[in-house]
């Protein structure tokens, strides 16, 4: 553990956590943006609350890691998604440990019938799952890595031959035809454009490892993937490359990105459009957005404190009047 990473856990200790996260907020973002994502909490981002309820039907899958902090963001997410697809959808929620009795009273008012799975059950079912299989790796990377559970207990937990994998800051504005025919199972998967490489392997070992090029620049804030085509155990072999894993046996933030990468490789899928889907836009009135990911840094994500979600909100309210 480094100096800083041990500063942040005695603070966290103290209950200095949300103090510390806002102070790093107001020096990315500066007093005035800082001040209006402080006021827009009360206003526009509690406004999911008193949307009219969608309930939870057999249809599309959509799964999504949650957490606390973002519980509120993850209800537009969701919504937006089932709003503009007009289709029947199945919301999978992926508890990450924190979600309370508030946030998820919450989510089964807003989405009835939805499926909020137990960290402390998912974690006893999905490792013991993974190490009867003799995915050792998987398992280690499964119990160190949070993100890691968007990957293992999706696949797990899926009931459909095709699904959503969807992240709580990822907004859609219109009807997301691209997404919604890749769910046809003669059609290609699709996935989120990034905005540059982040995964953890360079180009030439992702060829190595895979016998063909990477898919490039994949986000894993938005994909379809096809359930039954992941391949742990050719994940377990990726997993023994050390860039996998940090110093002191952790897995590297990047992992569970780059394990999809390469498993979307394998199955051929196609990039969204980046004018269509794009990174942290600060307009997503724009014509062309069907939708937007506001992932980065808090200067970035404040876009959808301050930008999307008060857009949306205005073409809900909008459309139910007309």
């Amino acid at each position: 553990m480094t100096f800083k990473q041990k500063i942040y856990q005695l603070a966290r200790s103290l209950g200095l956590g949300r103090a510390l996260l806002n102070v790093r907020h107001l020096m990315d973002l500066g007093l005035f943006n800082f001040l209006k994502v402080a006021i827009f909490f009360k206003k526009d981002l509690t406004a999911i609350k008193n949307f009219t309820p969608v309930p939870s039907q057999d249809g599309i899958e959509i799964h999504m890691l949650l957490n606390h902090r973002m519980v509120l963001e993850g209800g537009w997410a969701i919504y937006s998604f089932m709003y503009f697809s007009k289709r029947r959808c199945h919301p999978m929620i992926h508890n990450d440990g924190t979600l309370n009795a508030k946030d998820i009273s919450f989510l089964k008012s807003l989405f009835p019938g939805i499926d909020i799975i137990s960290r402390v059950d998912a974690n006893r079912e999905v490792i013991d799952a993974l190490e009867k299989k003799g995915f050792s790796r998987c398992a280690q990377l499964r119990k160190n890595s949070i993100l890691s559970l968007k990957l293992f207990d999706t696949i797990h937990y899926s009931r459909e031959k095709r699904l959503v994998i969807l992240d709580s800051d990822v907004l859609f504005f219109k009807y997301p035809k691209e997404i919604l025919d890749s769910l046809d199972l003669k059609r290609s998967l699709v996935y989120f454009p990034d905005n540059g490489h982040r995964y953890i392997l360079n180009e030439e070992e992702m060829r190595s490892l895979l016998g063909r090029p990477c898919v490039a620049k994949l986000n894993s804030g938005v994909m379809t993937v096809s359930a039954k085509d992941v391949d742990w155990a050719r994940i377990e072999r990726y997993l023994s490359n050390p860039k996998f894993w940090n110093g002191d046996g952790t897995g590297n933030y990047y992992s569970e990105q780059t394990l999809w990468a390469m498993e979307l490789t394998h199955a051929e899928a196609m990039i969204l459009p980046e004018e269509e889907y794009p990174i942290c836009t600060p307009n997503p009135s724009e014509l062309a957005i069907v939708a937007a990911h506001y992932c980065g840094s808090a200067y970035w994500k404040s876009m959808l404190h301050t930008r999307a979600i008060p857009y949306l909100r205005r073409q809900l309210i909008k459309s139910s009047q007309g």
